[in-house]
């Protein structure tokens, strides 16, 4: 009975983490080979795609997510953990490598948050 418990945990856990998926698609891929092949302008206009995908997403999954009513306090305990630690880990990445970067004369357009802001 323990075992098909946690079984039955883990499977719930992965079809709540299924929507960071596509989020972690944005902040995963790879632009560095890109960046040498690509026009300046093209180089700007992909940063900028990718936060606005990234915003776009994660506003529209902590929409959704806000409203979950998960009863199992230590359960819904490791699903915010988990979301944290993939949102994190991703956008840390992402966030670290362009917030210096002159993709753009208003980066709080793109920049929404910062990681700070993620974790909470």
């Amino acid at each position: 009975p323990a075992e098909k418990y946690a079984d039955l945990i883990e499977r719930q856990k992965e079809q709540y983490r299924t929507w960071y998926r596509t989020l972690t698609d944005v902040c995963i891929e790879n632009t560095g080979s890109a960046v040498k092949k690509e026009s300046e302008k093209a180089q700007k206009e992909a940063v900028k795609s990718r936060f606005k995908t990234f915003n776009n997403y994660f506003l529209e999954q902590w929409t959704v997510q806000k409203k979950w009513a998960i009863p199992d306090a230590e359960f819904r305990h490791m699903i915010i953990i988990d979301n944290i630690n993939a949102v994190m880990q991703c956008y840390v990445e992402l966030y670290e490598r362009y917030r210096y970067a002159k993709f753009t004369s208003n980066p709080g357009k793109y920049i929404e948050y910062t990681p700070e802001h993620i974790e909470k």
